[in-house]
């Protein structure tokens, strides 16, 4: 999957997959939400995505070095995410239960 996300005129994209580096920041604020660690499952949602694997919280991270860069705030709850694509196919998906309690 990709998306595309825009917060204060800054805009990132990311694809979904492991092997992601988060900054700490972004790494805090992810398992405290979903209550577990990157690359386990989340107590709480019953989302079987792995914490820490979906675009949109790749493109977040990405957002918060954009912004620590400029020393500009980063409130995750902001954060406006396009469509998740599958670029192959073009289809389309919505946010899994996990990136909905982390951004909406």
């Amino acid at each position: 999957m990709a998306v595309v996300a825009e917060l204060n005129g800054h805009i990132s994209k990311a694809h979904s997959g492991i092997g992601h580096w988060y900054m700490v920041q972004t790494r805090k604020f992810i398992e405290s939400v979903l209550g577990g660690s990157i690359g386990g499952l989340s107590p709480n949602t019953y989302c079987l995505n792995r914490i820490g694997n979906c675009a949109e919280q790749h493109v977040a991270d990405y957002l918060t070095r954009k912004m620590n860069r400029y020393g500009l705030p980063v409130d995750y709850k902001k954060i406006k995410f396009s469509n998740a694509r599958r670029p192959r196919t073009m289809e389309t998906f919505s946010k899994c239960e996990n990136c909905k309690l982390l951004f909406d």
